[in-house]
């Protein structure tokens, strides 16, 4: 997904979360190149020390995810979903 695409769903009224296993340097790097502003990143060992309702506040506020397992994602999505919002997901 380009910087094009993240533009048109923007434009669309679709938020974008970014939920990567890739470590806060290289997610910091793809996001620039797609236009994409890094205010604050949110780690997987961060999601680890939070309860359900913390990480439902915060899903809501950050949009960047980074060294996240498998079930970090889920619990991320189910959050949101948790949270009345229509998630979409695309992997690799």
């Amino acid at each position: 997904m380009g910087a094009g695409a993240i533009k048109a769903l923007k434009e669309h009224g679709v938020g974008v979360k970014i939920l990567t296993g890739d470590n806060d340097k290289v997610t910091r790097c793809v996001c620039r190149q797609v236009g994409l502003p890094v205010s604050r990143i949110i780690l997987g060992s961060d999601l680890d020390n939070m309860t359900d309702t913390e990480l439902s506040q915060t899903a809501e506020k950050a949009d960047i995810f980074a060294k996240l397992s498998p079930q970090q994602k889920a619990r991320v999505i189910t959050a949101l979903r948790n949270n009345g919002h229509s998630v979409g997901y695309m992997g690799e």
